[in-house]
């Protein structure tokens, strides 16, 4: 088995947002994104952080983490004329198969700012990275992201009918591939 090489965040200029590292004076703005209870919910979280530990936890986030074979990077979403913090995009990967989830602040949902963050960020992954497939997750009930995964390119891999085994199936996936 190939490990898998690190990945820096991009430091991308968009339309409206520009995707980049996130820097330590995010520490506020990333404490009222996560806890905002559309973010707790979509993200699987029992309770939202405190400041502090957001504080703690922001230089790892910074740095990039592994954990065994998983890589995790962290991409600020920002508004590409204030630099103000609009959300984060989540990237998972082992080898060459990755996972992508997005937050962005309440305010700024609505106005397409998410899904042009994700297309950026699908650009540069397969641009510039070794990745070959990615696969993102939406709860059920969050249309607005499963159209932002269609939006970009991603193809619907699974959509729930229900039970699955007797089990209430709680999320859509779709994937895209090189």
């Amino acid at each position: 088995m190939v490990s898998a090489p690190q990945l820096q965040p991009p430091n991308v200029i968009l339309a409206r947002v520009q995707l980049r590292r996130f820097a330590e004076g995010d520490a506020e703005p990333l404490h009222g994104l996560l806890a905002d209870a559309a973010v707790v919910k979509a993200f699987h979280h029992d309770a939202p952080p405190s400041l502090d530990q957001v504080k703690q936890r922001l230089p790892t986030m910074i740095a990039g983490e592994l954990d065994g074979q998983l890589h995790r990077l962290h991409i600020a979403v920002a508004d590409k004329q204030t630099a103000e913090l609009l959300g984060m995009v989540g990237l998972d990967w082992a080898e060459d198969i990755a996972d992508l989830r997005i937050a962005i602040r309440a305010e700024s949902r609505g106005h397409g700012l998410g899904r042009e963050a994700l297309a950026g960020v699908l650009a540069w992954i397969r641009d510039t990275t070794h990745l070959n497939h990615v696969m993102g997750v939406t709860d059920t009930d969050n249309a607005d992201s499963a159209d932002m995964m269609l939006a970009i390119g991603m193809v619907e891999t699974f959509e729930p009918a229900g039970d699955l085994h007797g089990a209430e199936v709680v999320a859509r996936t779709f994937a895209w591939e090189r």
